[in-house]
């Protein structure tokens, strides 16, 4: 293990679900490096023009040559780049392609790779060789491995997994990808969850392998609950003396929760370690950010990265939430800032950076977003075509995907719709006082106007779409709505397109507000 002298601090620059272009890309290397990033993981999925897998690529995606470009200009700056390709699970964009269907773990599910397929591993090993070709001098490759739910479960994985333990089939397969990789001098990485489910097999994960070990949810103070993967959030009184054999790093000495021990326990088993924070993930609403969760998340990872003395932070931002980076702004601030100050509090830091943005105490300003970021029931996955399969892919939702939803839950379900209702209640009174403070904020703000302007945007439209999906999920719907969701997806599409490629807007403008214009049309 190599200690760091300084850590990194990463940007996840992830292109699932939309597709940025190059002047937006560069505009936002120079705002990071600025913030005193130090380097970008770069999640290309199909918008580049792959030559390994043609097929998969996306309308608009950029020449290698442009990218290349880009990748000259980061670093320029000063930033690192890092390439991240998906290898087990996460495969949505090619295995949905027919000529990819043999590739799969299940012949009816498009996510996970097969790890036991040897034409999937030479596909995979000539694409991380195209993508090393692109990358050039570099000293991290991330293979991904996250979140692969459907991992050996066909009847030759469960054969093998059963003989020789999961994590011995994981390692097996990561260990062959990473060939190519470590041949050249650079170093493999995966996230961490999988291997986790399994942490007395971490012993066949190779020590050489970087491991990125995501946190989405806690900060660094004595948390209520924590999560262990397996197992589930568990609070204090749920610890059994078998999961503290496992991780003896999981409560300090007073027997509080430590919140990332998963990254102390990487640590002491051997392992480089970046912990991971997000300024966008599940539960966000499609136009903000839930700054409360986000921020406090994203200030306590640089702060356990600094005590801990992990090879890095890496905070990501996954696409397909939707909402822009302009709305993150604050947030991805935090991450070097905490990083250079671990002795301040989030509260702390924010009050300087704010300061400092707008030239007031930004109190005002900080209380009206916390109101107005929460994601709500109809902003995000599930309702909305938006990951309805709750796969990362962008294929519009079933007819009648909204009205199906409702009757089963009307009929299985009806205390979850009650909790939806009363969560969509909430917001739609909680959200207008807030953007009016946040208005107000405006007047005294002296600068940083264009910090203010993305929120009072996305608080317009939290606002007006809150109130739309509140009479949808309270059954008054009707056709007298669909002009007004028109108009809401005219300007959603317009104020996406400031920050994604014309298809890319239009494209997820549909995919949240078309059935919803199409239930209002069927409740006659």
């Amino acid at each position: 293990m190599t200690p760091p002298t300084a850590p990194l601090t990463l940007f996840h620059m992830d292109f699932n679900f939309t597709c940025l272009p190059a002047p937006y890309i560069r505009r936002w290397l120079e705002k990071l490096a600025g913030m005193g990033y130090t380097g970008i993981l770069w999640e290309l999925e199909d918008k580049v023009r792959w030559e390994t897998c043609p097929e998969c690529v996306w309308p608009e995606a950029l020449s290698k040559a442009e990218f290349r470009e880009i990748l000259n200009f980061t670093a320029s700056l000063g930033l690192e780049s890092i390439p991240l390709l998906q290898t087990i699970g996460h495969g949505e964009y090619v295995l949905l392609q027919e000529k990819y269907r043999s590739f799969r773990e299940l012949p009816d599910e498009h996510t996970c790779y097969c790890t036991s397929r040897p034409e999937v591993r030479s596909f995979l090993k000539k694409w991380i060789e195209e993508y090393l070709d692109l990358f050039g001098n570099i000293r991290y490759f991330h293979l991904g491995g996250d979140e692969a739910y459907a991992f050996a479960t066909c009847p030759e994985c469960v054969l093998r997994a059963g003989a020789q333990g999961r994590n011995q089939l994981y390692a097996e397969h990561i260990r062959d990808l990473a060939g190519p990789i470590l041949a050249r001098g650079v170093r493999p990485g995966i996230w961490s969850d999988m291997v986790l489910h399994h942490p007395e097999e971490m012993n066949q994960i190779p020590k050489d392998f970087v491991i990125w070990d995501w946190n989405y949810w806690s900060y660094d103070q004595p948390n209520a609950q924590t999560r262990v993967w397996g197992y589930g959030c568990i609070t204090k009184d749920q610890l059994t003396p078998h999961i503290r054999d496992l991780y003896p790093q999981i409560t300090d000495a007073d027997d509080n929760l430590v919140p990332f021990y998963t990254s102390d326990f990487l640590k002491a088993a051997g392992f480089d370690v970046i912990l991971c924070s997000t300024s966008r993930s599940s539960g966000d609403s499609v136009f903000c950010p839930d700054f409360e969760v986000h921020y406090q998340n994203v200030a306590g990872v640089a702060r356990h990265t600094v005590r801990s003395g992990l090879l890095g932070q890496c905070v990501t931002s996954w696409a397909i939430r939707l909402n822009p980076f302009e709305t993150q702004d604050l947030i991805l601030r935090l991450a070097p800032q905490a990083l250079r100050h671990p002795d301040k509090t989030p509260h702390e830091l924010l009050t300087e950076i704010g300061t400092e943005l707008f030239g007031t105490n930004p109190a005002p300003f900080l209380k009206a977003i916390l109101a107005l970021s929460k994601g709500f029931p109809g902003a995000g996955t599930g309702i909305t075509a938006i990951q309805w399969s709750r796969g990362k892919d962008s294929r519009p939702a079933p007819p009648n995907h909204i009205s199906q939803l409702i009757t089963t839950l009307k009929r299985e379900r009806p205390t979850e719709l009650d909790a939806l209702r009363e969560k969509q209640r909430q917001a739609t009174e909680s959200f207008p006082p807030a953007l009016v403070e946040l208005v107000a904020f405006l007047n005294s703000a002296t600068r940083g106007f264009e910090h203010l302007e993305p929120w009072l945007t996305a608080g317009h439209f939290q606002i007006q779409h809150a109130r739309l999906a509140s009479l949808i999920l309270n059954g008054q719907a009707n056709p007298s709505l669909i002009p007004w969701a028109r108009c809401l997806k005219r300007r959603y599409t317009e104020w996406l397109a400031c920050s994604e490629t014309p298809q890319s807007a239009a494209k997820n403008a549909s995919l949240l507000y078309d059935c919803l214009i199409e239930f209002c049309a069927s409740c006659e």
